[in-house]
C-alpha cells in the first residue's frame, strides 16, 4: 500500500488517458453483433464398380472417414478471396456512400480501392475454424449492423455450396473416359486380331501344350535311341563272335566211312604177274637165267609182286560227307545279325533325324509361345485398361448425376440467423478496458518504484549501511542532501 500511496500521481497519470482511450474506441465502434453458421463435413463418397449377375456393371457407393485435413480445407475454402469479392459485390459493401469503419475510403476513391478495402475488412471480421474433435466448421462474422451479419453469412453459404460443387465436379471426366474407353476398345480389337492371325498362321492354338507334348515325345525318342544304339553295339559284338566261330567250323562233316580191298586192281596186278610168270617160264626153257631178257623179265616180276603186295596192304576207303548243321546255323545267325545290325543302324539314323526335327519344332514352338504370351499379355492389359476406363466413365457419369442433383458431402448444420443482442457492448468494453487500464497503471507504478534507487525510510538506510540509525533530522522537501554519494530522501522523522 505504501507504493500505491507514493505513486498515486503516476497511477492517475497512466490510468486516466488509457481509460479515456478505451472509452473513445468503444464509443467509436459501438455495439458489435456476431452471427455464425456451422457446416457439417460428411465423409466423401467412394464409388466401387460391381459386376451384377447379368453382366451389367453397377456402382456401389460407400462412405469413408473425414480427415482433419479435409475439414481444414473446407474452412480455408470458406475464407477464399474469390468468395469475399462476390460477397462484397452482392451485399453492396463497396457501394459509394457506405461506410463500415473509421478509415473507410470516401466517395472520391476509385471502385477498385473501395472493393479492396471492403474485401480486407470482410476478411478481418469473417472467421472460419474447425471445432475441436468434430467434423464441424464454424464461420462467424462481426459487424455493427446485425442485418448485415446475417446477410453476409447467408450469401457466404450460398456461394460456398456453389463453389464446393464446382470444385468437386469432374469437368469433362465423362467425355475423357469415353475417349479412353474407345481408344482401349480399338487397341483391344487390334490385339485380339493379331492373336487370331498368329494362331491361324502358326497352325497351332496352344504352342505351349504342343511343345510339352513334343518334349515328352523327345524324351521317349531319346530313350529309344539309346536302346537302339545299345542293341547295335550288342549286334556288332555278336557278329564278331559268330564270324570267329564260323571260321573255326567246317562247312561239311563225314557221316559214314568204309574200308575194302580194290579187287579189280588186285586182279589186274595178278593177271599181269601171271602173264609175266608165263613169259618167264617160256624164256627159262629156252635161255639161260643170266640171259638179259630173262633178267629183265625177273625184274618186272619182282616189281609186280612188290606192287601187288603194296596194294594188298592199302585197302580201299569209302567216305560219305554231308553239310555241317552247326555251320549252317552259325551262317544263318550271322546273316540275321548283319541284317539286324543294318536295321538298327538305319533306325538310329532315322531316330537322330527325328530328334533333330523334334528339337527344331520345340525351338519353333517355344518362340511361338513367347510371341503368343506377349500377345495374350497385350490383350489382357488392354482388356483391363478398357474395363478400368469403362468403370471410371460410369463413376464420372454417376458422380456428375449426383452433383447435378446437389448431392454433396457438406451440409449446413446451423444456418445463420440475425443476432438480437450485441456480442460486445460498449459498457462491457468500457468495464473490461477499465480493469485492464487499472492493472496496467498499478504495474507501471510498481515498476517505477522498483527501479527507483533513492532511500525513502530510515529502515532502508539501516539495511543498506548495516549499522543502527541514531537520529534523523527533518529537512525541507526542497533540500535533498547526499551522504557518501547516496541520494537520500528523508521523510518526516519521528520525534525521538
Amino acid at each position: 500500500m505504501g507504493v500505491l500511496s507514493r505513486r498515486r500521481g503516476l497511477i492517475a497519470l497512466c490510468l486516466v488517458p488509457t481509460f479515456l482511450g478505451v472509452v473513445a474506441g468503444a464509443l467509436r465502434n459501438g455495439d458489435q453483433y456476431q452471427a455464425e453458421m456451422v457446416v457439417l463435413v460428411r465423409p466423401a463418397r467412394s464409388r466401387t464398380m460391381v459386376a451384377a449377375d447379368s453382366g451389367t456393371p453397377r456402382v456401389a457407393l460407400t462412405f469413408g472417414s473425414v480427415t482433419p485435413e479435409e475439414v481444414n480445407s473446407e474452412a480455408t475454402l470458406l475464407q477464399g478471396r474469390d468468395l469475399m469479392s462476390l460477397i462484397v459485390q452482392r451485399c453492396g459493401l463497396a457501394t459509394p456512400g457506405v461506410s463500415l469503419g473509421p478509415h473507410w475510403p470516401g466517395n472520391a476513391e476509385s471502385d477498385e480501392v473501395r472493393r479492396d478495402k471492403a474485401i480486407q475488412w470482410l476478411g478481418e471480421n469473417l472467421k472460419a475454424e474447425q471445432l475441436p474433435n468434430s467434423n464441424l466448421v464454424r464461420a462467424t462474422f462481426v459487424s455493427k449492423d446485425p442485418g448485415l451479419c446475417s446477410r453476409v453469412l447467408r450469401t457466404l453459404a450460398e456461394l460456398y455450396f456453389a463453389k464446393h460443387l464446382v470444385v468437386q465436379k469432374p469437368d469433362g471426366a465423362v467425355e475423357f473416359f469415353e475417349q479412353q474407353a474407345d481408344r482401349y476398345r480399338q487397341t483391344l480389337a487390334q490385339a485380339e486380331a493379331r492373336l487370331a492371325v498368329f494362331s491361324r498362321e502358326g497352325q497351332t492354338a496352344e504352342p505351349g501344350l504342343e511343345r510339352d507334348l513334343l518334349v515328352r515325345t523327345l524324351d521317349e525318342a531319346v530313350v529309344a535311341n539309346s536302346r537302339t544304339r545299345l542293341a547295335s553295339a550288342a549286334s556288332r559284338e555278336r557278329i564278331q563272335t559268330l564270324t570267329v566261330q564260323l571260321e573255326d567250323t567246317a562247312p561239311r562233316i563225314t557221316t559214314r566211312m568204309r574200308n575194302s580191298d580194290n579187287d579189280r586192281l588186285l586182279a589186274s596186278f595178278r593177271a599181269t604177274l601171271l602173264d609175266l610168270g608165263l613169259k618167264r617160264a617160256s624164256l627159262g626153257s629156252k635161255f639161260e637165267p643170266d640171259y638179259r631178257t630173262v633178267q629183265d623179265l625177273d625184274s618186272e616180276i619182282r616189281e609186280a609182286q612188290a606192287t601187288l603186295a603194296g596194294e594188298a596192304q592199302k585197302p580201299l576207303r569209302e567216305q560219305i560227307t554231308d553239310g555241317n548243321p552247326t555251320y549252317f546255323l552259325l551262317d544263318r545267325e550271322l546273316a540275321e545279325s548283319k541284317a539286324e545290325l543294318a536295321a538298327l543302324q538305319a533306325n538310329a539314323s532315322a531316330t537322330d533325324r527325328s530328334l533333330d526335327d523334334l528339337r527344331r519344332q520345340i525351338r519353333t514352338l517355344t518362340a511361338q509361345e513367347q510371341i503368343q504370351q506377349d500377345l495374350v499379355r497385350t490383350v489382357r492389359a488392354n482388356e483391363e485398361y478398357f474395363f478400368q476406363a469403362v468403370q471410371k466413365r460410369e463413376e464420372a457419369r454417376i458422380s456428375g448425376a449426383l452433383e447435378g442433383n446437389a448431392i454433396s458431402n457438406v451440409v449446413l448444420a446451423v444456418p445463420p440467423a440475425t443476432p438480437v443482442l450485441p456480442d460486445r457492448s460498449v459498457l462491457l468494453i468500457c468495464f473490461v478496458g477499465g480493469l485492464f487500464c487499472t492493472m496496467f497503471s498499478i504495474a507501471v507504478a510498481f515498476t517505477v518504484d522498483h527501479l527507483d534507487t533513492s532511500y525513502r525510510t530510515p529502515t532502508e538506510v539501516e539495511q543498506t549501511l548495516g549499522i543502527p540509525l541514531l537520529a534523523c533530522i527533518p529537512l525541507s522537501r526542497s533540500v535533498r542532501p547526499t551522504i557518501a554519494g547516496l541520494d537520500i530522501d528523508f521523510p518526516a522523522c519521528p520525534n525521538q
